[in-house]
């Protein structure tokens, strides 16, 4: 018995176990076999059985070649932050592996190269749809090409002919810009930590900023808007101290961080260095 349910049973001993043809086996554990009468009814549940006990797994790649499809739906990338980034993409792929998986789908990620020149994923060219989210970049371009199905683009700017599903970026920053309005703030600083072609950069940086300046210009408060663009990786310290060395009817009350770590990181230096937030 411990022989007879090795795994990596083939179909070859299903239908050997069973006492059918291989053919007939295939048709069975496929879907396929007419089950009208007693008799092919009867061989059918023995094949299925038979299946059962060998532990009979079906080699999806087999029913790709037959069928022209793998059931499978790529999420292709180049950039490894996002997909680190658990605060927001991991509910949002959490949802969509589920509805993926009752669909009878598989969701695979696939990285890609984000520069020309180079091969993307060879399995690129075996999915039966693709979903290209967070930034487009030149392998990205180069990725879409070898696509067979249909794509999608998810939370990211719209630089691929496919549909693309999008958080409302203006709306939401209108309404952010009018709350801190309705509370009284009248000069806002847009606090963006980011490097020109640095990986982790998102369309709606700038998409958000200018809004955000938009939305102050037509209450009259132009000058009230503030940019304070610095690299990557500087220091939360250096932006509270740059703050500190305004004088006080000079300073903005309120902040706008570009990425919502920011935000909190530079929340957590405000009150490291005694500024109380909102108060101050």
């Amino acid at each position: 018995m411990r022989a007879a349910t090795r795994p990596g049973s083939t179909l070859v001993d299903v239908a050997r176990a069973a006492g059918v043809s291989i053919a007939t086996a295939s048709r069975v554990l496929n879907g396929e076999n007419k089950e009208l009468w007693a008799g092919p009814a009867a061989r059918a549940e023995k094949v299925r059985r038979a299946a059962k006990r060998l532990g009979y797994r079906p080699d999806w790649r087999a029913r790709a070649l037959r069928g022209g499809r793998t059931n499978a739906i790529g999420v292709v990338y180049s950039e490894t932050n996002p997909m680190m980034d658990l605060g927001s993409y991991l509910p949002m792929f959490h949802a969509f592996g589920e509805v993926l998986q009752a669909a009878g789908f598989q969701m695979m990620f696939l990285q890609v190269p984000r520069t020309t020149g180079l091969q993307p994923a060879s399995m690129l060219q075996a999915l039966d749809a693709a979903v290209f989210y967070h930034h487009i970049t030149e392998g990205a371009w180069e990725a879409a090409r070898m696509l067979r199905g249909p794509a999608i683009l998810l939370n990211c700017e719209p630089r691929l002919p496919h549909a693309c599903v999008n958080p409302d970026e203006v709306g939401g920053a209108t309404d952010l810009a009018r709350h801190l309005l309705e509370l009284g703030h009248r000069r806002i600083a847009f606090v963006e930590l980011w490097t020109p072609g640095a990986e982790f950069d998102h369309h709606s940086r700038v998409l958000r900023q200018n809004v955000i300046r938009q939305t102050l210009a037509e209450a009259g408060l132009g000058d009230g808007f503030v940019l304070w663009s610095d690299p990557i990786g500087t220091p939360y310290r250096e932006v509270v101290a740059r703050f500190r060395k305004m004088a006080r009817s000079g300073r903005p009350t309120a902040l706008v961080a570009s990425y919502s770590l920011q935000a909190v990181g530079l929340l957590n230096e405000f009150v490291r260095q005694g500024i109380q937030v909102p108060d101050e």
